[in-house]
């Protein structure tokens, strides 16, 4: 996957908690995603904090 992306990548232990924490950091954020037409320019575009 990171050779296609380009975008680091590493296996985790729990998968399913790192889903849950995305998504909990979207629903955070949705002002960002709601209209769905946000572009991402860069990889520090996708780091919601």
């Amino acid at each position: 996957m990171g050779r296609y992306t380009g975008l680091k990548v590493n296996l985790v232990d729990e998968p399913t908690t790192c889903v849950v924490k995305g998504t909990g950091k979207a629903l955070k954020n949705l002002d960002l995603l709601k209209n769905g037409d946000y572009q991402f320019r860069t990889l520090h575009d996708l780091v919601i904090e």
